[in-house]
């Protein structure tokens, strides 16, 4: 939270999610600016909430008028509002006898970094030495939460994990969902195409994670590529889904709204319905089930800074109505705070309600705080905050209970969470899973007794014998593998069998597959030799990450699909697969496409060869067809190099290598 300027009310999971770009970077044309034009761009950048801008703008003044306290004091806000405590802590001490509030503001830093009782002894030096200074008030709150963090306790209940990379990214994850074996998140990873701003700015999209696998964007339509999509929440009974459509507005700040989106009878979704209950002039974001245990009436919570609230963001609540529409919103004043109140959600199970302020006595940013409420429209009971791990010194949003409510998830910018700039190690929020374990009960010493202990006659019911589970419907084996869809299967360059015309192969996808993983160290070097610093580290990543989510996953998940497939064959089903062929288009087209036909043929050895054989009886019967449509190079985006001689581009790029794959794309199912 910004004590320099007005917090900006954009949606606030976007305040800590947003990329920073490199402070390090002084184009040709800003050596021509002044220092006094610098610093007025960064006085701009920060009361539009850019704290990236804002740091960069500063430091660039700061560099042709070193000695310019106001220059290292406006930068070392613009580092904290941007969470590079280490960076402002730096700054803010050498200029601690030269700006009266540059002591609050060091306390603020070390806050941040959990280093509580230096940030005590700062800001207690602050108000002695500027007892009439602008930020006292707020500093002795600030003492407060400190003695309050330095009062934990170190043993927790809680135990808390990161879910790693396949779920996490360098940028940021947020708002978990568990429905089933999936879990669905938002991720702020992915460009927006057709953004007018330099550099593009980021957009979040639905994304979902089968078993821990790598997370996918949600099919079917569902994101858009011009807007940010977030916040699912889901019905019940899977029926339809709340979430939020967010634009850019201002710069950076964001106004999001809430829609709401029918599921089909078989699969995918119908069209967006916007909700009547949208405001312009306000963000309306974080929408969450609610059941009322006393009326039995269903509502959906959501945060909001429309008129009428405590303060800046609040809770509300609205009663779904017809059409899925909500009604007059009513505002959570038990909870709310002159503050931020956001991410809301209610535990029917246990009757909790979980949020998370940054108002309320806390040991960071935003800690999370529960209350038992039977019913959100009369709270009686204290609002208490989770102890550590739950809250860090960091931002602590979207704490979600799963099952019995003994483990659940929750997003977090902790130290430990991924991030994008070397600088600054607070910026990306990190999904994180959490247990519960209850402390175990002391059983008190038996009393010592004269008498002998009486025999147990109590009757006791035979154990039950265990049942295995039943064996999975078609109908549930058939979902499973439309779950996996689209299942994209990567190839090396030229591969199979390299410089022929041929369109057919005797190798199988899985003998390719292994071959073309084992050489991911060669790609990682070829690509990333000639570049250097954050780029470097950036495109290793990339390429890291492709070869274990994609090349890897798409392996994997055909040994699974092909189970799968077995089943629903062997219950007598009849099934299509369709398959479609990509290459990258160094090459000619003719040739582009014969080596399609080659992968497609691959597959097709895949499924022919599977354990030793099984399907070729199906194929025989056509009870299992394979369909294909190779397309060799015809609809590769524009933009990827064809240029034999620059192999790097050509050959090792991702972008190169995410064309050369099969996909199956689609199944025809007892049709």
């Amino acid at each position: 939270m910004s004590y320099f300027l007005n917090s900006p009310t954009h949606s606030i999971y976007m305040k800590n999610i947003l990329p920073l770009l490199s402070l390090l970077f002084i184009s040709f044309f800003a050596q021509a600016q002044s220092h006094r034009a610098f610093a007025q761009a960064g006085q701009k950048a920060l009361r539009a909430g850019n704290c990236q801008e804002a740091m960069m703008d500063f430091q660039n003044a700061l560099l042709k008028r070193p000695q310019k306290t106001e220059y290292a004091y406006l930068f070392a806000q613009a580092a904290i509002d941007c969470h590079a405590f280490e960076i402002a802590e730096k700054t803010l001490k050498n200029i601690i006898n030269q700006s009266p509030d540059a002591g609050f503001q060091l306390g603020l830093a070390q806050k941040g970094q959990g280093k509580y009782a230096e940030a005590k002894s700062s800001l207690e030096t602050y108000i002695t030495n500027y007892p009439s200074a602008t930020f006292v008030e707020i500093a002795r709150d600030e003492i407060q939460n400190c003695m309050y963090a330095l009062a934990q306790k170190s043993d927790s209940p809680y135990a808390i994990k990161n879910l790693g990379k396949k779920i996490n990214s360098p940028y940021s994850e947020f708002a978990p969902v568990l429905r089933g074996d999936t879990l669905y998140y938002s991720s702020f990873r992915f460009d927006n195409r057709k953004d007018w701003a330099i550099p593009r700015r980021k957009i979040s999209k639905a994304v979902y994670s089968t078993k821990g696998r790598k997370g996918r964007p949600m099919r079917y339509g569902f994101n858009q590529d011009t807007m940010f999509t977030a916040n699912l929440c889901f019905l019940p009974d899977g029926s339809g889904v709340y979430y939020n459509h967010c634009q850019y507005k201002n710069g950076l700040k964001v106004r999001c709204d809430l829609y709401f989106r029918p599921k089909k009878k078989k699969r995918g979704w119908k069209k967006p319905i916007k909700l009547k209950i949208n405001n312009k002039d306000f963000t309306t974001t974080q929408p969450s089930y609610y059941i009322d245990n006393q009326s039995n009436k269903a509502y959906i919570l959501f945060s909001s800074d429309r008129d009428g609230g405590q303060g800046q963001l609040d809770i509300w609540m609205a009663p779904i109505t017809d059409k899925h529409q909500l009604g007059e919103p009513i505002n959570l004043t038990t909870i709310n705070t002159a503050g931020n109140e956001i991410t809301p959600f209610y535990d029917s199970t246990n009757a909790v309600f979980y949020f998370s302020s940054d108002d309320y006595l806390n040991i960071g940013g935003y800690d999370i705080f529960r209350v038992s409420a039977p019913s959100l429209a009369h709270i009686e009971a204290d609002i208490e905050p989770l102890p550590m791990p739950i809250n860090s010194p960091a931002n602590d949003i979207f704490f979600v209970p799963t099952g019995d409510g003994t483990n659940g998830f929750l997003a977090s910018n902790r130290i430990g969470a991924q991030y994008i700039d070397k600088q600054n190690q607070r910026c990306c929020n990190d999904l994180y899973s959490w247990t519960f374990t209850p402390p175990k009960p002391t059983i008190p010493e038996p009393e010592p007794t004269d008498t002998i202990a009486k025999l147990d006659t109590t009757p006791h019911l035979p154990i039950p014998p265990v049942v295995a589970p039943p064996e999975p419907t078609f109908t549930e084996t058939a979902q499973s593998m439309l779950d996996l869809l689209p299942i994209r299967l990567f190839f090396d360059n030229d591969e199979p069998d390299k410089r022929t015309t041929a369109t057919t192969t005797q190798k199988s996808y899985l003998d390719t597959y292994h071959k073309y993983y084992a050489r991911k160290s060669q790609f990682v070097k070829s690509f990333c030799q000639p570049l250097k610093g954050d780029n470097k580290e950036n495109a290793q990543y990339k390429l890291e990450d492709f070869f274990e989510y994609d090349v890897k996953d798409g392996g994997e998940i055909l040994e699974t699909f092909s189970d799968l497939l077995l089943h629903a064959l062997q219950n007598g089903e009849q099934v299509e697969i369709i398959l479609k062929g990509y290459t990258s288009p160094r090459a000619k087209t003719d040739y582009n496409k014969y080596l399609a036909a080659r992968r497609i043929s691959s597959v097709k050895n895949h499924f022919s060869r599977f354990q030793d054989g099984i399907f070729n009886q199906y194929l025989k019967n056509g009870q299992l067809l394979i369909s294909e449509l190779p397309l060799g190079e015809a609809q590769t985006p524009t933009g990827i190099s064809d240029d034999l001689w620059d192999r790097r581009m050509s050959v090792y790029s991702v972008e190169a290598s995410m064309e050369r794959r099969v996909e199956i794309i689609d199944l025809k199912i007892g049709e």
